[in-house]
């Protein structure tokens, strides 16, 4: 049996464990007619079948084969459905089976789900992606990282990201698994999880924008396996992700969030083969401060100095090398790679740096570079507590200033003279922190975090913070 065939098939067993098979509506984009092959096998009534295909030659032998409905577009799918079943009309369970990636299809998701939302409806979703392509969750990573650091915070987003690379380290290897050679050379561990971490933000994205009760997945399974594997030129690496929706009017929470992503990372990971399916082990990684962002550049040099010998060296030959590069920034992810391969490197935790005395009434600025003893800091994490509250404020009042704002000329200046230079990435970090101080779910955390740092000596920020 194909593995795409055995995926399809695990599908149709989530759907009848909620809905038989006979009753339940179902749609997929129809390509080559493969999926409906097996609801013939599986006794789908023909009118409860929908094969969606944009290709005219695809469509035509779809029509020609098979007595399903046919419908030649997504777009066109819902006003589709609703003439044939009435305007409350729905689907049971949704194959979004692209032909390459998802990162563009926001839109597409989320009218799926708005379909398959009913109270009676099974509210079963598959996604296949084709894992090799380039992708926007590569090129932009960094910014789809901060859109989830938005919801949560920097620490939980950069755990999460740092469970799936675990996770994609431990899926098989052309030499242990007897795989071709072309699995191993395009498999980077790091782009896969970047892959993953991308769709489930987008996934979530399209939850949001569904607006009143959200579908929150109260089930999910993870796929991988290898395309056409026994005779095809070509052989690809794609994933099929499974979901089951709860319909239970759950509010779209922090809380919740959370709770999703721990059910993200906690879902089995299936490697699947034409003669079985195997549970992919999970290597355990460690537990992560919520109060540490992890792998950060001061944190990687603190373990480096520790350790010393030949990881301090390889560290420091790795960083000139990250500092000459343009790339997207994993250059340092490969420095911690190699630190971690040294053994127990990150159970090494950096030691607490010492608060130097704060007068509450003017904001400790980070020295300028030139200053006669010190350099500016090279990293958030570089601040104590207070030294990150007080930048904040003597941020936004920066930013009112200049109309509620930041030009980039003013922005750029700011990392320069308090960090010592612009660094894209440590830019990222900063704004998603001053977005945590605004607003009416963010500001009274941020006031409580000025009262529990700052104790009696609260009241001069707070009184600076109540003007802006």
């Amino acid at each position: 049996m194909q593995p795409k065939e055995r995926i399809i098939e695990m599908f149709l067993q989530m759907i009848a464990g909620f809905k038989p098979l006979v009753e339940a509506k179902l749609a997929t984009l129809g390509g080559k007619g493969f999926e409906a092959e097996i609801w013939l096998r599986h006794n789908v009534p023909e009118k409860q079948g929908f094969l969606i295909e944009w290709d005219n030659d695809l469509g035509n032998d779809l029509i020609r084969r098979f007595q399903y409905r046919f419908c030649p577009n997504l777009e066109q799918f819902p006003s589709r459905l609703r003439q044939v079943h009435g305007k409350d009309a729905y689907v049971d369970a949704f194959h979004l089976d692209f032909c390459g990636t998802a990162e563009t299809r926001i839109t597409e998701i989320q009218n799926t789900l708005q379909l398959i939302s009913a109270k009676n409806s099974a509210r079963c979703l598959a996604i296949t992606v084709h894992d090799a392509r380039e992708n926007k969750s590569i090129k932009q990573h960094g910014k789809i990282k901060l859109a989830l650091e938005e919801m949560l915070n920097a620490d939980e987003a950069e755990v999460f990201f740092q469970k799936l690379i675990a996770q994609q380290k431990s899926l098989p290897k052309a030499k242990t698994d007897h795989l071709p050679t072309f699995f191993k050379q395009h498999f980077d561990p790091i782009k896969g999880a970047k892959r993953e971490f991308g769709l489930f933000v987008l996934l979530l994205q399209a939850m949001i924008q569904q607006g009143g009760n959200i579908l929150f997945p109260d089930r999910i399974e993870r796929y991988v396996y290898v395309s056409r594997f026994m005779n095809a030129r070509r052989p690809a690496r794609m994933r099929t992700y499974l979901f089951h929706f709860a319909c239970d009017g759950r509010e779209f929470t922090q809380a919740n969030i959370r709770s999703l992503l721990e059910q993200w990372v906690n879902s089995n990971l299936w490697w699947v083969k034409e003669d079985e399916v195997i549970s992919v082990f999970t290597h355990p990684i460690p537990e992560v401060r919520q109060t540490m962002t992890t792998l950060k550049f001061d944190k990687l040099q603190t373990i480096a100095t520790a350790v010393g010998g030949e990881a301090l060296e390889e560290f420091e030959a790795l960083l000139a090398a990250a500092q000459n590069s343009t790339g997207d920034g994993t250059t340092l992810q490969e420095i911690a790679d190699i630190l971690m391969r040294r053994g127990k490197i990150m159970v090494v935790e950096a030691p607490a740096s010492p608060q130097a005395p704060t007068t509450p009434h003017e904001p400790t600025r980070a020295p300028r570079r030139g200053g006669r003893n010190s350099k500016p800091k090279q990293s958030w994490d570089a601040l104590s507590k207070r030294e990150q509250i007080e930048w904040k404020i003597k941020a936004l009042e920066t930013k009112k200033e200049n109309g509620g704002k930041f030009p980039k000329n003013v922005w750029d200046k700011m990392l320069k003279d308090d960090f010592g230079a612009y660094n894209k990435h440590l830019a990222a970090s900063l704004r998603s922190n001053l977005a945590r101080t605004s607003g009416s779910t963010f500001r009274p955390q941020f006031e409580a975090r000025i009262r529990e740092v700052f104790g009696k000596d609260a009241k001069p920020l707070l009184d600076r913070l109540a003007k802006l």
